[in-house]
């Protein structure tokens, strides 16, 4: 009987001290959690807002670059396909002047 009224002391002072004490922790988390999403969201707009220029600016600087690239290669490329055929045609007539030279002699 002694024993059973102590542990129901003891289980009433344990359950009441923890009932006064959840408030507090369910208080300051509830406090901790309101601090931390007030300061993420601004900080999530700010985030935004200055990633969202960055990126047009990033994309259309590589779209010009890209731009830039393509037409230097279809330059080059229309510079040594025009060389090669100007080449081409002169081998060719050449060996042809040739082929007249030793044929007719």
């Amino acid at each position: 009987s002694v024993v059973c009224n102590f542990y129901r002391l003891l289980e009433s002072v344990v359950c009441n001290f923890y009932r006064a004490f959840e408030p507090v922790v369910c208080n300051f988390y509830r406090a901790l959690e309101s601090v931390v999403c007030n300061f993420y969201r601004p900080l999530e707009s700010v985030v935004c807002n200055f990633y969202r220029p960055l990126e047009s600016v990033v994309c259309n600087f590589y779209r010009a670059l890209e731009s830039v690239v393509c037409n230097f290669y279809r330059l080059l490329e229309s510079v040594v396909c025009n060389f090669y055929r100007l080449l081409e045609s002169v081998v060719c007539n050449f060996y042809r002047l040739l082929e007249s030279v030793v044929c007719n002699f």
